[in-house]
């Protein structure tokens, strides 16, 4: 269970071996893990964490170390790692990964609750 919640390290990895750009490899990014999020069996892994969270918080804490936190990492990761590049940024490595995190996850809520009909 762990190991498919945990996916969106790889496709971090994935796109930024696509590109150098990182407007590009956000855009795509983005996308994949929406696409991924959005999955009927993800979506259905979500409802049976987010159930099972409620009575046993050392599950939940794991799972979210598993995740979340290892998904937050790698964003922090790629942040720097285009900081020591000498790309131009407009905040530090820990504000982007949360703005864009906060961002991203905001979106994917929304149409998730929405089944994508709620206005852009």
């Amino acid at each position: 269970m762990f190991e498919s919640a945990a996916s969106s390290e790889l496709l971090i990895k994935k796109a930024v071996a696509g590109s150098s750009d990182p407007a590009t490899v956000l855009h795509r990014l983005a996308r994949d893990l929406r696409d991924s999020f959005l999955s009927n069996d993800v979506l259905a892994l979500v409802r049976v964490v987010i159930a099972r969270s409620v009575s046993d918080v050392d599950f939940a804490r794991r799972f979210y170390e598993k995740t979340a936190s290892s998904t937050r990492t790698s964003f922090l990761d790629l942040f720097e790692h285009w900081q020591r590049e000498g790309r131009t940024m407009s905040a530090t490595p820990f504000v982007l990964t949360e703005t864009f995190l906060s961002m991203f996850l905001g979106d994917t809520h929304k149409e998730a609750i929405t089944h994508g009909a709620a206005p852009q």
